[in-house]
């Protein structure tokens, strides 16, 4: 914290002056600092190592606080405070909402609506995430998570492996991209097209900024889609599935490849229309691959001329989810957000030529089989699949 009350109410801001040790030193002794929040003693700590700042007693107990407050995370804030505040956003440090007891690092009413600005470094659980934007919501304030530059692992070009935490602020928010800030080299580092590969991977482009020449407006661009690296990245991630050969692991994948071998089918024979990535997937934490052969099975294949309704697809993926078969991602309306990604794959599907579609109703067309291919000739389909498709994924 680098914000307190004295016992008298009068606010103090290690920000906003010029302190020397000496007088804080003083201060501290002759006074007793409280939370502006839960009221609890806090102490003033003036260490060597770490920035100076207020804490809380280790057993005492504060709905603001959310999580220990690391230098990295006082620095942030500190930065992006002087950041907002030359933008002429008047922004108020800490500032304590009673109403939704949070206390955002930074906060402005500058804005339409007003906006809470959460600098998160440590990992916490998505369900936390969800609960202090439904939070900042309700009182009709917006949330604006920036992220800790290292908390970002990239894998390789444009593969990054993005924690449960980081993308429950993507789903939660009004962007469409991930905000990282690292405050020791004052740069931004925005993250967008973020399209899951895996359940812990994700396709990105990354743009990167410093702070100077970083408007807030910026933070909320939509950049355009690299269409030759999305596909690029695709192609490589189904042909590591057409060739593993590592036996399944997960639920998911164990129920699928019995679904298949039951049926004399192959697993890394899949048809070029599944695997098929979208951002709007991301609800979904059992890989693309996984859920959409599923649904080949289930419903289109050697089945054509047949009709079926999206909703006896929910019906029978919610079954499954219950069962721990697949697996959803933490957000706030879950089932929603299957219904939107299933909805988008059958758009896919019917643009690939397989349906036709009559409101919620959809008709096979065309004569799907699974065939026992070459990697060779699996790979071209993918080409071609994806060369049709790349626009609308």
């Amino acid at each position: 914290m680098l914000v307190a009350q004295t016992i008298n109410g009068m606010s103090v801001s290690l920000m906003h002056h010029d302190w020397s040790f000496r007088k804080l030193d003083a201060w501290r002794r002759r006074t007793r600092f409280i939370c502006p929040a839960c009221q609890g003693t806090v102490i003033l700590r003036l260490g060597d190592k770490k920035r100076w700042h207020f804490a809380h007693k280790n057993n005492a107990s504060c709905s603001a606080q959310a999580e220990h407050e690391t230098s990295n995370h006082i620095l942030g804030k500190r930065v992006l405070h002087r950041w907002l505040k030359a933008q002429l956003y008047h922004p108020q440090l800490e500032h304590y909402l009673p109403q939704i007891k949070q206390r955002p690092d930074c906060y402005t009413e500058k804005t339409e609506p007003p906006l809470a600005i959460e600098f998160q470094c440590s990992t916490i659980p998505a369900r936390d995430v969800m609960q202090r934007t439904q939070g900042y919501r309700s009182i009709k304030v917006l949330p604006l998570w920036i992220l800790a530059r290292e908390r970002l692992k990239r894998v390789m070009t444009n593969i990054y492996q993005i924690t449960g935490t980081d993308i429950a602020t993507l789903q939660l928010s009004t962007q469409s991209s991930l905000v990282y800030f690292d405050p020791h080299e004052r740069q931004f580092l925005l993250l967008h097209d973020i399209i899951p590969l895996t359940a812990t991977r994700f396709y990105a482009q990354a743009l990167t900024w410093p702070i100077q020449a970083t408007p807030l407006s910026r933070l909320y661009e939509v950049p355009e889609r690299h269409e030759k690296a999305l596909t690029t990245a695709v192609l490589q991630q189904k042909k590591r599935l057409r060739t593993n050969q590592i036996p399944p692991q997960t639920p998911d994948e164990r129920y699928v490849q019995q679904m298949l071998a039951l049926r004399g089918y192959s697993l890394y024979s899949f048809p070029d229309f599944a695997g098929l990535p979208s951002a709007r997937f991301l609800p979904i934490q059992t890989p693309a691959y996984l859920w959409q052969i599923w649904l080949i099975v289930q419903f289109l294949l050697h089945k054509r001329g047949d009709t079926f309704h999206k909703n006896n697809i929910l019906q029978r993926f919610h079954r499954l989810i219950q069962k721990g078969v697949f697996r959803l991602r933490e957000t706030t309306y879950p089932m929603n957000g299957v219904n939107k990604a299933i909805s988008h794959y059958l758009f896919l599907l019917t643009e690939r030529g397989l349906l036709s579609q009559s409101q919620d109703q959809y008709q096979v067309i065309s004569d799907i089989k699974w065939r026992n291919m070459t990697l060779d000739e699996a790979l071209e389909c993918d080409i071609s699949c994806l060369k049709r498709l790349v626009m609308i994924l």
